[in-house]
């Protein structure tokens, strides 16, 4: 947790630095209709992340995404994407030039799709889950205490 915790101040504060000029990547665009349509050319899991080398007009680059299973020559999309420079992966004790972190990859262009996972039975489900508020009424044994008598005495 604290290795996430670091590695996410450490991109927000990067994020927060970087250059108000747009880049000529193809991933600089954070409109929210920018879906990039990549394919996977390497893959390379660890605990928490995904790192894929993928290809998109003829670019090739390294996006990172939250753990997903993803397989070599399949077509993937994504949106949003964070650009990041010398990035040091400790992990795979590698530093990637250039890496895109993203917030998911997906296998359809819809950005709230519930889609199969490639080469799993999982299913990738981008949407919110609803909280709902319930009653709980717990019926108190006899012979204990409820927890509002015990922080009195």
């Amino acid at each position: 947790m604290k290795y996430l915790m670091t590695l996410l101040l450490t991109v927000a504060v990067a994020y927060s630095c970087g250059d108000t000029e747009k880049s000529k990547t193809p991933v600089a665009s954070e409109a929210a209709a920018d879906v990039h349509k990549v394919v996977a050319q390497e893959v390379l899991q660890v605990n928490e992340y995904t790192y894929v080398r993928v290809s998109e007009d003829g670019n090739e680059y390294w996006v990172a995404a939250p753990t997903t299973p993803v397989a070599v020559g399949n077509t993937y999309y994504y949106g949003k994407a964070m650009e990041m420079n010398n990035f040091e992966s400790k992990e795979l004790g590698k530093t990637f030039e250039t890496i895109y972190f993203i917030e998911n990859i997906r296998t359809t262009e819809a950005v709230n799709a519930t889609t199969p996972a490639s080469g799993t039975n999982q299913m990738v489900d981008n949407t919110k889950p609803v909280i709902e508020k319930a009653d709980v009424t717990i019926e108190a044994k006899s012979g204990t205490i409820t927890i509002a008598e015990l922080f009195q005495n």
